[in-house]
C-alpha cells in the first residue's frame, strides 16, 4: 500500500509539474490510484458525485467565488480601493496600507486567496508601480501577503471545507478567524510603514474631507455586505450557505442596478 501511495504521489507530483491544473491533477492520481489497486473507478466517482450534490454546506463555495467574480467585474472592487486610498493614501507607504486595508475588506466577502489576489491585487499594483513609486517586487510582494488573510477572514472558503470534512461549527470557524485575520492585516501594515520609512516611499497626495465623503458614500454599498454576512451568520438568520447566497445576490444588485455594470439585456 505505501508503494501505491508512492506511485500515486509521484504521478500527481508529474502531471502538476508538466503544466497540469493541480486540482484536474489530484483527480487523475486518484482514478490512477483506484486503476492500479484494482477498484471500481465508476463506484468512486458515483459516491464522489453523491456526496458532493448532497452537501448543503459545500453549495456555499461557488457562491463566494460568483460573488467575489462579480465584485471583480462589477467595479466594486474599484470603488473599495477609492475608498482605502482616500483613508490612507496620505500616510508613508499608503499604498501599501492601502493594499492591506482593501485586501482586509475584500476577504470579508470572497474568502479566498485567489480571488483576492486577482481581484484587488491587479489593481493595486498597477497603481503602486506606476510612475516608479513603488518596486514591482515589493508590489507583489506585500499583494501575495495581503492576500493570505482571504481564508483567514470570515467568510472562509477552506473553512467551509474544514467544518464539513470534519463535522465542526463554521460559525464558531469563522468567529475564530476575525481576530488572527485583524492581527495579519496589523502586522502587515506596521512592517509596511517601517519599511515605506527606511527606502524613503514617496507619500501620496493627501485628499481633502470632501473627497474622502465622496468616496465612502461610492463604497458604501459594497462595505456594508460583510456586516450583512456576519450578521445573518451570528444572528441566526441564515445559515453559511445561505449567506453565500445572500453575498452572490447582493453584489450582482449592486453591479446592476446601482453601480451600472452590467445591464440586464447582458
Amino acid at each position: 500500500m505505501s508503494l501505491l501511495f508512492g506511485i500515486t504521489l509521484l504521478a500527481i507530483i508529474f502531471l502538476a509539474a508538466i503544466g497540469t491544473p493541480v486540482a484536474l491533477a489530484v483527480i487523475s492520481g486518484g482514478i490512477f490510484f483506484l486503476y492500479i489497486d484494482g477498484q471500481d473507478i465508476a463506484l468512486a466517482g458515483q459516491q464522489m458525485l453523491t456526496g458532493l450534490y448532497s452537501s448543503f454546506v459545500l453549495l456555499a463555495v461557488p457562491l463566494f467565488i460568483l460573488a467575489a467574480n462579480i465584485m471583480n467585474s462589477g467595479s466594486i472592487s474599484d470603488r473599495l480601493l477609492s475608498f482605502c486610498e482616500a483613508c490612507f493614501g496620505r500616510f508613508k507607504g499608503g499604498l501599501g496600507h492601502v493594499n492591506v486595508t482593501a485586501s482586509l475588506i475584500f476577504s470579508g466577502m470572497s474568502g479566498s486567496a485567489v480571488a483576492d489576489a486577482a481581484g484587488i491585487g491587479r489593481v493595486i499594483i498597477k497603481m503602486m508601480t506606476e510612475g516608479g513609486r513603488y518596486p514591482k517586487g515589493y508590489a507583489a510582494a506585500i499583494t501575495a501577503a495581503s492576500a493570505t488573510i482571504g481564508p483567514i477572514i470570515p467568510p472562509s472558503i477552506p473553512m467551509v471545507m474544514y467544518a464539513m470534512v470534519a463535522g465542526q461549527s463554521i460559525g464558531f470557524l469563522f468567529l475564530g478567524g476575525i481576530i488572527p485575520g485583524a492581527l495579519m492585516g496589523l502586522s502587515l501594515m506596521l512592517i509596511n510603514a517601517y519599511l515605506a520609512r527606511r527606502r524613503k516611499f514617496n507619500v501620496e497626495m493627501p485628499v481633502n474631507i470632501g473627497e474622502i465623503r465622496v468616496a465612502t458614500t461610492r463604497a458604501l454599498p459594497a462595505l456594508l455586505m460583510p456586516a450583512i454576512l456576519l450578521y445573518g451568520i451570528y444572528g441566526g438568520l441564515t445559515t453559511p450557505t445561505e449567506a453565500a447566497a445572500i453575498a452572490a445576490a447582493y453584489a450582482l444588485m449592486l453591479a446592476v442596478f446601482l453601480y451600472r455594470a452590467y445591464s440586464l439585456s447582458s
